[in-house]
């Protein structure tokens, strides 16, 4: 059996080989199997290809400096340095410290999409090696090598990367999210976005970002097989300094012996990861039905490109995690209303898991499961072998009869985008929509060694971040080759920067229930109506304005839970629905936050898309304008109220947020660089009161306003 790599010698490939598998024997039986879509040394729109001038590299938006030393020296975006000093390897015993400053530089390869570069340095009995690989998007991969000439007695092993003071603003860290219980801690997902004005530490983690609003940097890693750790707990460390935050990476806290070679792999990835798709803004998501009813209230056609994830009960699906359906006489029905309506069609589908009742993922399941599935699940797969069409479990009111899958086998990836791509080629499907979007479960699949050489006592993890970035790009490469219009959207607990290079969009927020709850279960919720609040006003503020932002390079979308689980209750209350609908408006729309409006009021849908429509289609002739740096242009007087605008020639829809729990009377003055002459509510179009630059109106307790300035 061989192990799972990344990054090597000449290439960054993900592969899994398992020796007691023979994929290649099944050649004749699975097409799909060792297909080579995706696979190219292409550069795809909108990066430009790598270059290199030395010892700097260049890709889109940004700059990786390495002079001589091992890891990167400076590393910038968007013209803003993100480390005040280089990122360091520190290796220490009791009685000295091991200096790899001397390195021997070699280029192993330049092509198009990516170079890589080696970089040897000795140290006594140690030495130290990186195979550093930067591909098109941005990303830093790093394999570090220690090898020991002879058992090398050490106590510390930790790397350090320091983050320009002006840059390190916020932390976010990965949050774990079970889909299948809608579970997930409350107190995690509160902390898992911080201000950084003290020490913060956590046990391994695949993602850290440090950042501000304009730019960041991420460190992602796949495992912590190699660590050596008495103080789990410190694992991932951040220090806050005058004039830096240091992210320290601990690999050995505790004296050890080396005796064979210690590899760790790790990723930075500076953001933005992209340059922004204005394309992304004039998407309005929802279900089809959504659509239709706004269409009948007046909403503007002309401004958005309407798209709906249709789900599998809407058509004859026979399972839900693949965009193939049986294709019968409802989803014939269904896509002919779609496309009288002019909206576009997106079946629902899943990333990280796949479902039984197709033959190749029962076939391939010990070699792509990440979580063993019961004894009962397997038992009922006999009934598709036995020629069963049905989604068993789902008709029993279950999940899928299917099973979590870890993106590092090939074979998965050769599915997976070979299904896409047909039927993309079939023209049934405008975009992909993956559930299950990100790496949520630790892979314990015993079919893959994943934790070879694993040392320490601290609990082992393998999340397929690396893997799972693999198949997205090729996944991306070979859809956009057949339409470069296709919307690619993933669904995830938190937005991950090192995946989204190759989405489109990241819809999250699902997560948020938790806070909502008061059980943490679905089941607790449906027991006890009353005790789910949807009140979004107990979201952490840094969590909402930090999780959706332009900035990271591609659109991240929120996917709202005002209803949820208890639809009857919330048919017996449809005040407090609407009420909780608006107030979750007002923290979006003051944000610049898209949604993919979901469980949510359809009343309160509709008056949040009349105000967006006044100010017409998103394009390059609109700016935004948030609450956060708009004060040279507009203000508020009370001290409960904040306000946000868009800004188009001769006219501005300004958006005003009471985050009150008490009506409010206030005063807007307006600094525009142009007089308006005309205010109305860009909701009911009654006259708002106008007096030169000064602006007032009423706004109810915990919601917003929209006002329409005109000349």
């Amino acid at each position: 059996m061989q192990t799972f790599r990344s990054a090597v010698a000449l290439a960054f490939v993900v592969t899994v080989v398992l020796g007691e598998f023979s994929e290649a024997s099944d050649e004749n039986t699975y097409p799909w199997l060792g297909n080579d879509l995706g696979i190219t040394d292409e550069v795809p729109t909108p990066w430009l290809p790598v270059e290199s001038d030395g010892d700097r590299v260049r890709v889109w938006g940004r700059k990786i400096d390495f002079d001589e030393a091992l890891l990167p020296i400076q590393i910038t975006s968007q013209n803003v340095r993100l480390l005040v000093a280089p990122v360091s390897l520190a290796v220490a015993s009791a009685n000295r410290v091991f200096d790899f400053s001397k390195s021997k530089i070699r280029r192993l390869e330049h092509r198009k999409g990516r170079l890589v570069r080696e970089a040897i340095a000795q140290s006594d009995s140690l030495t130290a090696s990186t195979v550093t690989t930067v591909e098109f998007d941005g990303m830093v991969h790093v394999k570090l090598t220690l090898t020991p000439d002879a058992p090398t007695a050490v106590d510390r092993i930790a790397i350090t990367i320091p983050v320009n003071r002006e840059v390190a603003q916020v932390y976010a860290r990965y949050l774990s999210y079970d889909f299948t219980a809608l579970r997930t801690d409350k107190m995690s997902l509160a902390t898992c976005t911080q201000r950084i004005t003290e020490p913060i530490h956590s046990d391994f983690n695949p993602e850290i970002w440090i950042g501000n609003r304009d730019v960041g940097i991420t460190w992602a890693a796949e495992t912590n097989c190699q660590y050596d750790l008495f103080d789990a707990e410190k694992t991932l460390s951040v220090y806050p300094k005058t004039d830096s935050v240091d992210l320290v990476v601990s690999i050995v806290d505790h004296p050890v012996t080396l005796r064979e070679p210690k590899t760790i792999e790790f990723a930075l990835f500076p953001t933005p990861l992209k340059p922004v798709d204005p394309r992304m803004r004039q998407i309005r998501m929802a279900a089809f039905g959504r659509h239709l009813t706004a269409f009948a209230a007046g909403i503007s056609r002309e401004h958005y490109d309407y798209y709906s994830i249709s789900m599998p009960q809407e058509f004859d699906a026979t399972h839900n995690s693949l965009p193939m359906s049986s294709r019968g006489e409802r989803y014939v029905r269904l896509q002919e209303r779609l496309d009288k309506a002019g909206v576009k069609f997106i079946p629902y589908g899943a990333l990280g898991y796949t479902n039984a009742v197709l033959e190749a993922p029962r076939r391939f399941y010990d070699r792509w499961h990440n979580t063993p599935v019961s004894k009962s699940t397997l038992a009922r797969w006999g009934e598709y072998d036995r020629g069963e069409t049905r989604d068993l479990s789902l008709m029993r009111g279950l999940h899928w009869d299917g099973y979590r899958v870890c993106p590092s086998p090939r074979s998965y990836a050769d599915f997976l985008v070979w299904t896409y791509a047909n039927e993309i080629k079939a023209g049934d499907i405008d975009g992909i929509y993956f559930d299950h979007g990100e790496v949520s479960h630790s892979c314990r699949n015993p079919n893959h060694d994943h934790f070879r050489n694993a040392t320490g006592a601290q609990h082992k993890f393998h999340y397929g971040v690396f893997a799972a970035r693999e198949l997205l790009k090729r996944l991306w490469i070979a859809t956009k080759q057949i339409n470069p219009d296709l919307v690619i959207i993933q669904h995830q607990s938190r937005s991950l920067k090192s995946l989204n290079s190759f989405v489109d969009m990241a819809v999250t927020g699902e997560a948020m229930n938790v806070l909502f709850a008061g059980s943490p279960s679905s089941r607790g919720v449906r027991e006890d109506p009353s005790s789910y609040k949807p009140d979004y006003d107990r979201i952490p503020e840094l969590l909402m304005s930090f999780d959706y932002l332009d900035t990271f390079g591609f659109e991240a979308r929120i996917l709202p839970q005002v209803k949820y689980c208890v639809e009857p209750y919330w048919k017996e209350h449809s005040d407090e629905y609407d009420g909780y609908s608006r107030k979750m408006f007002r923290h979006t729309l003051l944000r610049g936050i898209r949604q993919w409006v979901g469980n949510m009021s359809q009343t309160a849908i509709i008056e949040a898309w009349t105000a967006l429509d006044r100010v017409g289609r998103l394009d390059e002739t609109v700016t935004f304008h948030p609450y956060w740096k708009n004060g040279q242009t507009i203000s508020t007087t009370h001290p409960n109220t904040i306000a946000s605008y868009y800004a188009k020639p001769g006219k501005a829809l300004v958006f005003v947020g009471n985050c009150s729990n008490e009506e409010v009377d206030d005063e807007l003055m307006l600094k525009f660089p142009e007089s308006f002459t005309g205010a109305i509510d860009a909701v009911t179009e009654e006259p708002i009161q106008l007096d030169g630059n000064h602006v007032h109106l009423t706004i109810p307790a915990g919601l917003y306003r929209a006002v329409f300035l005109t000349r």
